[in-house]
């Protein structure tokens, strides 16, 4: 009980809220800030999965915001807001404090990493050639500074390998923010907001190769919510469902929707949330979410599939992490929290359960509204 508790607290400590909504990166650390890049490590080395722990590689990967974390096999890997820095734990003996994820600086300046703060994700591609050990792409943004209160930027995408500790940059000098980024089979999405030019969605091999944009005449934003079965799909406006092939060919306009995040597709159906009535638990109040799939031939045939969760992080190949509103209530110090964490698989329709633990949400000073698994890979 105690290791389970152990590992709940982690969880519960370095990862970000699990909402519909979206959420933002925090300031970078600045100068001075030595102490937090030490090094201090209870690993010599980077330890090395065995041939069966190396998890299947799934279709679809998306990334994650700073305030939330990816877990991959045996690695919970997070920015620790604490320490500015990019962090991991082992599942299966945690530690009291998170590894950094470079583990031989010193100082500032000898961390490849330093000053590098952005979404990220874990190319399972990668990875499962490295032994299992995580590579990591980071989009990171570059400012020039042109004067006094003034400054340019780019963007660019890193890869990072814990394996041998090596950086590289994938693809520079992007002009406009990269807002999202996500890996379909072994191919890596990126939207740029581009102001009044829309948005650019670039596609290209994770060893920034073959290059390729999608042709946006009409200047819209858009944003690519998920891929399967050889189709990406994306929304213009935040309202307006299209797909098309993995190489931006053959669009297809699906559907007007009322809701812009947490879709997924599969075997032939839209899966979707809607809002539903604020109601009261315990003496919390709060709103709540159904989980609905229908056919594409017809969007109004709906079927509930989850109901009365709180909110869900963005779906990792088939698979929706979610809470219950039910879970929901105050601890011991008076924090709103959430006894459980679960998984929704929409290839077998199964519901998983991650953890759910009265001794844990009793005994968790730093609440279980910080308690989120967003990206399982």
């Amino acid at each position: 009980m105690k290791k389970i508790i152990s590992l709940v607290l982690i969880l519960a400590t370095v990862l970000g809220t699990l909402s519909f909504a979206g959420c933002r990166d925090g300031d970078l650390p600045t100068e001075g800030e030595e102490e937090l890049f030490s090094g201090e490590t209870d690993f010599d080395v980077i330890p090395v999965l065995p041939q069966g722990a190396i998890p299947e590689t799934p279709d679809y990967i998306n990334a994650v915001y700073t305030n939330q974390g990816v877990i991959y096999g045996d690695y919970l890997i997070y920015w620790d807001t604490t320490l500015q820095r990019y962090s991991f734990q082992l599942l299966s003996s945690p530690m009291p404090k998170g590894a950094p994820i470079y583990f031989d600086a010193l100082s500032p300046k000898e961390n490849p990493l330093y000053d590098v703060k952005g979404i990220f994700l874990v190319d399972p591609v990668a990875s499962a050639q490295n032994n299992g050990v995580p590579v990591i792409l980071i989009v990171n943004e570059i400012s020039t500074r042109l004067g006094i209160g003034s400054s340019i930027s780019h963007w660019q995408v890193l890869s990072f390998n814990m394996k041998t500790q090596k950086v590289k940059v994938i693809i520079d000098n992007i002009p406009d923010k990269v807002n999202s980024m996500m890996m379909y089979r072994d191919r890596l999405y990126l939207t740029a907001d581009s102001g009044d030019r829309g948005s650019t969605i670039y596609s290209l091999n994770t060893d920034g190769t073959d290059v390729q944009t999608m042709e946006n005449p009409e200047k819209e934003k858009r944003w690519i919510v998920y891929a399967a079965g050889g189709r990406l799909y994306y929304l213009v406006g935040s309202t307006f469902l299209f797909s098309c092939n993995a190489d931006f060919s053959d669009v297809q306009f699906h559907q007007q929707i009322n809701q812009n995040v947490r879709l997924m597709v599969h075997d032939g159906y839209l899966y979707f949330p809607e809002k539903q009535e604020a109601q009261t638990y315990g003496e919390i109040r709060h709103i709540s979410y159904h989980y609905y799939r229908a056919p594409f031939s017809d969007l109004t045939k709906k079927e509930l599939v989850l109901e009365n969760i709180y909110g869900a992080g963005a779906p990792q190949g088939t698979v929706l992490p979610f809470r219950k509103v039910e879970d929901i209530g105050k601890n011991e110090k008076g924090r709103v929290c959430f006894r459980g964490l679960y998984l929704f698989d929409v290839k077998t329709g199964e519901v998983k359960t991650v953890f759910q633990s009265e001794e844990a949400f009793q005994s968790n000073a730093m609440a279980f509204d910080s308690c989120v698994v967003i990206g399982i890979t």
